[in-house]
């Protein structure tokens, strides 16, 4: 069930965001957090667009392309404005703030996304897995899946370090909110 998986997802990403929020209030060693926020990154990319794949099970075939459509249009702009939104929380209110909404809002997304009607099955190609080990064991042996893992994993390396270095010089050479930057 795909509404399921996708809760699941959401609700660990939440929960890993809310757990290295508040473990970087305390003494932890930092690499605990660091291993927790990967865990949690590890269904990153079902989140940033697997939902994508649900259209064609959730719109009717003569909508199909109007639904497509919307999809990218919030995906894009979710993308551009919610990462300037949670920085400038973190500048306004503070980190910590901005940390625990993005985990309620992750949390709230594995309840809503329960919600989505599948109206029809997809026509889309798909590789029977029994487990999530051997859709991992799919993913390194099929050369076309293992080389978008990958590029798309490299690529996501600077969509996490951009954030860290506008915060950083933000507070550092411009005294100004990091979503303002």
């Amino acid at each position: 069930n795909p509404t399921r998986l996708y809760s699941l997802a959401f609700a660990f990403n939440g929960a890993t965001i809310a757990g290295a929020g508040l473990l970087l209030q305390t003494d932890v060693h930092p690499v605990i957090i660091l291993v927790l926020a990967a865990l949690g990154g590890t269904v990153g990319p079902l989140l940033q667009g697997g939902l994508s794949a649900l259209v064609g099970s959730i719109v009717p075939k003569d909508a199909l392309h109007r639904g497509y459509a919307l999809d990218v249009v919030t995906y894009n702009v979710s993308a551009i404005l919610a990462p300037a939104i949670v920085a400038a929380i973190a500048g306004f209110i503070s980190p910590l703030a901005s940390v625990m909404i993005l985990a309620a809002l992750m949390l709230s997304a594995s309840l809503t996304v329960t919600s989505i009607p599948m109206r029809r099955k997809s026509t889309a190609a798909s590789l029977p897995v029994s487990s999530p080990l051997d859709g991992l064991k799919a993913i390194g042996t099929i050369v076309p899946l293992r080389s978008t893992a990958t590029a798309t994993s490299i690529a996501n390396i600077s969509n996490g370090v951009l954030p860290v270095a506008a915060t950083l010089l933000a507070a550092d050479r411009f005294s100004v909110n990091a979503g303002v930057l």
